[in-house]
């Protein structure tokens, strides 16, 4: 069984405090006051606006509502201290956030660090400058160093949590604070550090650029013809034709550059793109045939991760055993001088022996639950069962739940086909007095529902979004909900920025995912013919709230649906039905008289719909409904 807890603990809103009066606090600010009676005890007052409710984050997960607050960190921080304003309706109306530090702010609990220029492997340290006794470090690959300026050298390319640790003299007992960071070693010859390009079928002097980097970093583009960029996703179009050296660098959040990685570029009708296709011959799933594109004059070698290699564009490689095999192909002009170089993570592994996979995410809005499968099974096999935590079940996909009271809630998925049985847990806080995140957050998650019918939920985050969708073929939406057909199935980048237009408070956030539907409507890999994606809200997706008791009544079939939909209801009488479509507007509607019926669907539009049927009792059944 697989677990993952999150556990956020809602303190009670604190009265009988006493606070000294402040001037002029802003609507949405605060102010934090150490009590000098209570060591690491912050006395906090802010002054919002007639009728909205405060709700305080302490930035340790305690989290509380009100205008003057009191609170106790058992550590020496800093912390992320954010209140926001709500109306009576639950809207976040502003955010404000400011590091606290319980206990004084030590400044020397910072460093920086740069790449040793004498060693592809080595690191150098700086503390930051400060009344030091001593500094220690620990270097996330279990070796440890001391002083305020170390060099270190570790042992392979990869990804290291290195913490400091600072004894200084700012109080007559000293204090410690310990910070940690991320850093990236990247080595020679490393794929850490990478990033994969792609051409517009419409320009060849149009490419996409992805960069290929851990989370909470900054990516700076030079395009090798006097321009740049940033952003983890970007796209460029280049007036001249030729050979273009495109460099990416990974900043951390000081600005420092983590690593370098760069390819180039070619605005031929065939760029020099190390980016690969792969494929498993359908009489032995341990064959994988790869291929790849490159100009004329040019030579490519592959590495099989298996201590095999081969070369050319079009090769086929048989693994000798099932497992994850890191296959790189490295591409040479006619001098054997380095063009690209790209490595990808290929799972070999028997159909037979297929293993699912139970995984969900949730949202809440107010008191109920939206929950979206995303287990690895196949849905038209495979049985779900959910515990909601409250006594409360369901064996629907896509459930929605409404809970009786705010709290923290454990939720718990299993999946089961003919071949495996998995389980997977996760907490879910639902409370009715703070329904909206304080940062913008852009994200979304791709179903799939029918072939060449894909949901993408939209579960981004944030006050009074602007949405961008580009679908990665040319085209784009500013709809927070939009649908989109593909003319022909492959490989899509599919990217939404969400911006919170606020002044003075700009938020802009862009996430982006990789598309891909096979010739059987599938996702995953590419051949040809069009697909459709819709994107939903969590609530258009989950529903009504179906749980084990819910009633069904009633079947709809073919599903999809192209020219005829068939009805059949088990229950005497009237039935009355309507047909939403995803952005809630009413298609259709009237009365069943009898047990078989049928609706004419020739003239819907392709896409997603949801069907209520009403009993004469007034008990309702939905249908999720697919229109090819």
């Amino acid at each position: 069984m697989k677990n993952f807890t999150r556990t956020i603990i809602k303190a009670l809103i604190l009265i009988g405090l006493s606070f000294p009066l402040q001037a002029q606090i802003l609507p949405c600010t605060f102010m934090a006051q150490p009590d000098p009676n209570h060591p690491g005890t912050i006395n906090f007052v802010t002054n919002p606006a007639a009728g909205f409710t405060t709700v305080w984050d302490f930035g340790d997960s305690i989290h509380a509502t009100g205008t003057q607050i009191s609170h106790t960190y058992n550590s020496i921080g800093p912390f992320n201290v954010c209140i926001s304003q709500t109306d009576s309706n639950g809207t976040v109306i502003c955010s404000y956030c400011e590091l606290v530090y319980p206990f004084g702010n030590p400044a020397s609990c910072s460093f920086s660090f740069s790449n040793d220029p004498n060693d592809s492997l080595g690191i150098i340290f700086a503390a930051s400058p400060g009344p030091h006794v001593s500094v220690s470090w620990d270097f996330g690959d279990g070796t440890t160093g001391t002083g305020d300026n170390v060099s270190h050298h570790f042992p392979q390319a990869g990804s290291y949590p290195v913490c400091m640790t600072v004894l200084d003299s700012t109080s007559s007992a000293g204090q410690t604070c310990t910070i940690c960071y991320t850093v990236i070693v990247s080595g020679p010859n490393t794929a850490l550090c990478s990033f994969t390009f792609t051409g517009t079928p419409a320009s060849s002097s149009t490419f996409s650029f992805i960069s290929h980097s851990l989370p909470g970093t900054n990516i700076q583009w030079s395009f090798g013809d006097g321009t740049g960029g940033f952003g983890p996703a970007i796209t460029h179009t280049y007036t001249g034709t030729g050979n273009y050296l495109v460099c990416m660098n990974q900043l951390d959040s000081a600005g420092n550059v983590i690593c370098t990685s760069c390819d180039t570029v070619s605005t031929n009708n065939i760029p020099n793109n190390c980016n690969y296709t792969y494929s498993a011959v359908s009489s032995n799933y341990m064959e994988i045939h790869f291929s790849a594109q490159s100009a004329a004059g040019t030579s490519m070698t592959w590495d099989f991760g298996d201590g095999s290699t081969g070369t050319g564009n079009n090769v086929s490689h048989i693994f000798a055993t099932d497992g994850v095999y890191m296959v790189c192909n490295t591409l040479y002009d006619s001098t054997m001088a380095l063009l690209c170089h790209t490595c990808k993570s290929i799972t070999i592994q028997n159909p037979i022996h297929f293993i699912c996979q139970a995984n969900f995410q949730a949202v809440s809005l107010g008191l109920t639950g939206h929950f979206i499968d995303l287990s690895n099974v196949d849905p038209s096999t495979a049985s779900y069962s959910w515990d909601f935590g409250d006594g409360h079940s369901s064996s629907v996909r896509f459930p929605q739940h409404a809970y009786a009271a705010p709290g923290t809630y454990t939720v718990c998925l299993n999946v089961s086909d003919s071949n495996c049985v998995d389980q997977f847990c996760s907490t879910l806080v639902v409370d009715t007095s703070h329904n909206n995140p304080i940062f913008c957050n852009a994200y979304f998650v791709t179903l799939q529902m029918a072939p060449f019918q894909l949901v993408v939920v939209n579960m981004s985050s944030g006050i009074n979004l602007n949405f961008h969708w580009d679908f990665g073929d040319g085209t784009t939406s500013n709809l927070p909900y939009p649908n989109h057909t593909y003319a022909n199935t492959g490989s899509y980048v599919l990217c939404l920025t969400v911006t919170n237009p606020f002044t003075g408070a700009v938020c802009t956030s862009t996430f982006c995912d990789t598309v891909s539907v096979d010739s059987l409507g599938h996702i995953y890999r590419l051949n040809n013919a069009g697909f459709t994606i819709n994107v939903l809200s969590p609530d258009q997706l989950t529903g009504i709230d179906n749980n084990a008791q819910a009633t069904q009544f009633a079947s709809v079939y073919p599903n999809p649906v192209q020219d005829l939909l068939k009805i059949e209801i088990q229950s005497k009488g009237e039935t009355t039905y309507r047909v939403l479509s995803i952005n809630g507007s009413e298609i259709a509607n009237g009365i069943f008289y009898t047990e078989k019926n049928e609706l004419k669907t020739s003239a819907w539009e392709s896409g997603f719909y949801l069907m209520e049927i009403t009993r004469a009792d007034g008990a309702k059944n939905y249908q999720k409904i697919i229109k090819e």
